[in-house]
């Protein structure tokens, strides 16, 4: 049987962990609560931008970013951006990531650009398809950053190198449930979605323009683009936070489990050795 002392080392070693696990919850819990309003404005002000996009090519009377088709080539070739994030302690939220990516595009011409570390590790260079790391500085990036990869993507399109760019990320649908999903950002095409909002911006506000409905195009494309990879980047974040902060709350639970299931075994222990001392005295006694 353990010493007392050896008992109180173990137990104020699992206490060391409760606590750090705590702290780190409430970490996540407050940059969760903090990317909640992030992503709700970044949405209403992407909707926004959209509005302002079809609105101005309804004015202009041709598509300025919903193509009736694209272009004519000899392939059909997709980037697929892959968001993930640097830590852990996020279960298999990246796995399910993957097993979505499989399911979809597994027999597909696909290239892949990989954000995170997380997700370097799922897609490694030299897979079934092309594979590009692409990193940022920090976990979040700063503007420049995202402009740098919003123009990469419109090099990419524009230069006939992809059809399409499409972004592979986890949705936070509520604080407990997330889901993998793809959606297409470039080209801006003609689906159903757009064709209805067509009709509702056709009679919103009075036209004044003062330059060319190409370079307004061009500029709002661009801010577009931006707001909408940083959307997707806090969605992915949210996700990640999200997941932390209910993994972190099990393994505070499960540790004070571990706490109270270590006490009363060694309780336990105490009581069968001082029955067992009290047999042998008795045991003494009776003998003489």
């Amino acid at each position: 049987m353990k010493s007392f002392t050896q008992h109180k080392q173990e137990v104020a070693g699992y206490r060391d962990v409760r606590e750090t696990v705590q702290v780190l919850e409430k970490i996540a819990a407050g940059q969760l609560h903090k990317l909640q309003l992030t992503a709700e404005a970044l949405q209403e002000y992407t909707d926004t931008l959209l509005d302002l996009m079809l609105r101005i090519e309804t004015l202009a009377g041709r598509p300025l970013f919903s193509p009736n088709a694209p272009s004519v080539t000899d392939h059909d070739r997709e980037l697929l951006v892959v968001l993930t994030g640097d830590r852990g302690l996020v279960g298999d939220l990246w796995r399910r990531q993957y097993e979505l990516y499989e399911s979809v595009y597994k027999d597909t011409a696909v290239e892949l650009l990989v954000i995170g570390l997380r997700g370097q590790v799922l897609w490694p260079q030299g897979g079934p398809h092309k594979v590009e790391h692409y990193s940022f500085a920090e976990r979040f990036p700063t503007h420049t950053e995202l402009l740098e990869l919003a123009s990469v993507l419109q090099h990419a399109v524009r230069n006939d190198m992809f059809t399409r760019v499409s972004v592979l990320y986890v949705e936070a649908k509520s604080l407990l449930v997330r889901e993998s999903a793809i959606v297409s950002i470039f080209p801006l095409a003609p689906g159903a979605d757009l064709a209805s909002r067509h009709e509702q911006v056709k009679q919103i506000g009075f036209p004044i323009v003062d330059v060319g409905y190409e370079e307004m195009a061009a500029g709002l494309l661009e801010k577009y683009l931006v707001n909408r990879l940083q959307q997707l980047l806090m969605e992915v974040a949210l996700s990640e936070f999200s997941a932390r902060t209910i993994g972190l709350e099990h393994a505070g639970a499960k540790t004070e489990q571990i706490i109270a299931e270590t006490m009363r075994q060694y309780r336990r222990w105490r009581r069968h050795a001082d029955t067992e001392k009290q047999l042998e005295r008795f045991s003494s006694i009776k003998a003489i």
